[in-house]
């Protein structure tokens, strides 16, 4: 989804969050503030910016994603993030 939304026109990508909305949160948020970006690095070459967001009691993430301005790939493949799917 990262690589999708860096070859489009960039976005968020929020963690702990259903699709209608409802938080489910996440248990481990500070382990996960650092895989992502550490990862978004090493998969990607690519860094995003990864906050903590309160939804009610619940802690989620939110992963920001710069448009890039080269195309990114994964595992050799691009992807493309078009309305609420990744091609």
């Amino acid at each position: 989804h990262i690589c999708g939304f860096a070859n489009a026109q960039g976005g968020s990508l929020l963690i702990g969050v259903c699709d209608n909305g409802n938080a489910t949160g996440i248990k481990d948020c500070k382990k996960l503030l650092e895989d992502i970006p550490n990862k978004a690095v090493h998969f990607l070459g690519m860094t995003v910016s990864v906050d903590i967001k309160k939804k009610g009691a619940k802690q989620c993430i939110e992963v920001s994603v710069p448009p890039s301005p080269v195309p990114i790939s994964y595992n050799g493949k691009f992807f493309i993030r078009s309305g609420s799917t990744v091609q």
